[in-house]
């Protein structure tokens, strides 16, 4: 797998760094189900198409005011429809939307399905510590994510976190990348999101769950990938992309984004922490006044190209 040529051109706007800071911890403490509900919720964010779709993300890097956001590259990868362009709006785990730059938004590689894309802010918001750990059977994984309206009203958006272990490790990774299976419950909207361990540290990007067939993950079906991949669908398993395939690819490529790396293997597991969400602050009760906001920035800058060359730094 290669980065597109066009990558360091993209994000070199706001200077990407060059080197991975690696902390390696003495003690590694499991964190509690509140510890982890909290530590998701503030890395995971929505990402809402114009088109009417939604899926998630999570923060992994920050400079200045700019933060870098990974996710799965179908969450983000469609340009345009019958209507026109289809613009993008992240929305922060303090529920206030930043209108996403097209030009920010860049594949990792051709054959991954991953993506990066930046948001501007002055507001703090925390960054993802990233596991380099080798993962293994039986682990235990949390996946955090928005699902998608509908479950409890049309404008109505849940952030969800749920708990299980890994179940399969396969040899060789799928198209897109995917190679980790897991068994939590996930739903529409949560791809893109984070697969962390029981510290609460990155591990995978979620993005194939037991109820996606290949259309809605963007292949073909008649194509070689579509037919492998609906092979492993509707198995009872959701699939993840290990967070370690992200790392080579960036290492091999020469991009490196300022990313937290442990390398210490996670705690082991007597039970498995009880997830508690919060309604108030994991629940998001009218999209849509959400997004007024941003589309009133939209305008501004539409307007007024001249004045504000760039997206705005905090709503």
């Amino acid at each position: 797998m290669n980065f597109k040529n066009g990558l360091i051109a993209a994000l070199t706007g706001t200077a990407i760094t060059t080197s991975i800071v690696i902390t390696r911890p003495l003690i590694s403490v499991a964190f509690d189900g509140q510890e982890l509900s909290t530590t998701t919720r503030e890395i995971t964010v929505l990402i809402n198409s114009s088109n009417g779709s939604n899926g998630s993300g999570v923060i992994i890097s920050k400079k200045g005011n700019t933060y870098y956001v990974l996710t799965a590259n179908h969450v983000t990868s469609k340009r345009g429809d019958k209507n026109g362009d289809i613009e993008y709006t992240v929305i922060a785990h303090d529920k206030k939307p930043y209108p996403i730059d097209p030009d920010t938004i860049k594949p990792v590689a051709n054959d991954l399905d991953m993506a990066i894309f930046e948001f501007q802010s002055v507001r703090e918001y925390p960054v993802a510590t990233i596991s380099s750990s080798e993962l293994v059977e039986t682990t235990p994984v949390f996946v955090s994510g928005w699902q998608r309206p509908g479950t409890v009203n049309s404008t109505t958006v849940t952030r969800q976190i749920t708990s299980s272990r890994i179940t399969t490790i396969l040899e060789e990774d799928v198209h897109g990348g995917y190679q980790i299976g897991y068994d939590n419950t996930t739903l529409g909207g949560m791809s893109g999101g984070p697969v962390v361990d029981a510290e609460g540290r990155l591990v995978g990007v979620h993005g194939l769950a037991d109820s996606d067939t290949p259309e809605t993950i963007g292949f073909e079906n008649d194509s070689a990938d579509a037919r492998t991949i609906s092979e492993l669908l509707k198995t009872g398993f959701n699939y993840g992309i290990p967070i370690r395939t992200f790392l080579s690819e960036a290492a091999q490529s020469g991009i490196y984004l300022n990313l937290d790396v442990e390398n210490s293997p996670p705690e082991e597991l007597t039970d498995t922490p009880v997830i508690e969400t919060d309604p108030e602050k994991d629940q998001i009760d009218d999209i849509n006044s959400v997004l007024d906001d941003v589309e009133r920035v939209r305008d501004v800058i539409e307007r007024f190209p001249d004045v504000i060359p760039r997206l705005p730094s905090g709503l």
